[in-house]
């Protein structure tokens, strides 16, 4: 599974059409999600929330963009 998500990182850095605004977009979206589930805001937390998250912090330290 570690080579598939490599693959998956791999190909969203190289790919001109995911821009980094949309990018840091989706990390702040799926910070917010977990924030709200961690909190009870939401009845039923999202299962891959944090893996996709993960992935996608991945992705923009590869582009070398900043995480707050």
């Amino acid at each position: 599974m570690f080579w598939q998500i490599a693959r998956l990182v791999d190909s969203i850095v190289e790919n001109p059409a995911i821009g980094d605004d949309e990018l840091i977009i989706a990390i702040d979206h799926l910070n917010k999600t977990l924030k709200a589930a961690a909190t009870g805001a939401i009845s039923q937390p999202p299962t891959d929330a944090l893996h996709v998250k993960q992935v996608l912090e991945h992705v923009a330290l590869q582009r070398g963009l900043p995480l707050s």
